[in-house]
């Protein structure tokens, strides 16, 4: 309990000191905005309204794959097989742990539940056209 007091003490006095000789960080640059013109004011006031922002399509080639491979990453510890349909981990064995019901390695991607549910590290939106757009592409 001493501990905490003195450090508490030791906290509140040096903060005057602090404030005194270390100097503040340098704040960014700020920029401006342009000035805007206006044109010149007519009789009749008439307030623009505000046009809605359309995102423009993207002018980028897009890629896509072929054929669907699969990526493994493997150690002594575990082998983690991913596929390229959907970014998705098809696979997650623990080797130094075994399951009882499968006789073998402990696998934990629960593959009903994934069919039904999603697989690991798979996008998920409300949407459900989007959600199986984004996890059917290669």
């Amino acid at each position: 309990m001493l501990v905490f007091v003195l450090t508490f003490v030791v906290m509140l006095a040096f903060q005057p000191l602090l404030k005194k000789y270390m100097q503040p960080p340098a704040a960014p640059a700020q920029q401006s905005p342009p000035a805007q013109t206006q044109p010149p004011a007519t009789t009749a006031a008439v307030t623009p309204t505000p046009t809605p922002a359309v995102a423009a399509p993207a002018t980028g080639a897009t890629k896509q794959a072929a054929s669907e491979t699969e990526t493994v990453i493997e150690n002594d510890l575990y082998r983690i097989t991913f596929t390229n349909r959907g970014a998705q981990v098809k696979s997650w064995i623990l080797k130094k742990y075994d399951n009882d019901a499968q006789n073998g390695p402990l696998d934990l991607v629960n593959t009903a539940a994934a069919e039904k549910y999603g697989y690991p590290l798979s996008l998920w939106t409300y949407d459900e056209s989007l959600r199986g757009k984004l996890s059917s592409v290669l």
